[in-house]
């Protein structure tokens, strides 16, 4: 990840934080729901990148398993 991405990331989990011990005890659904979208924004393409790169390296031993076997 790019340092300005994850220093947006990093500041936007802060804030979420913070929003959450404090108005969000007592915010409605949809200020929740606005924030999770907001904070998706960032997180999502994150979260994506880390299962891709966390998993490519079995698929390939996995895609040598079979075509050894084949």
């Amino acid at each position: 990840m790019d340092e300005s991405t994850k220093q947006a990331f990093l500041k936007n989990i802060n804030e979420v934080v913070e929003w959450l011990y404090a108005a969000g005890e007592t915010a409605s659904l949809q200020d929740y729901l606005k924030r999770l979208n907001d904070f998706k924004v960032v997180g999502e393409p994150v979260r994506k990148r880390y299962i891709h790169y966390t998993t490519v390296e079995d698929c390939f031993k996995r895609f040598a398993e079979i075509t050894q076997y084949i």
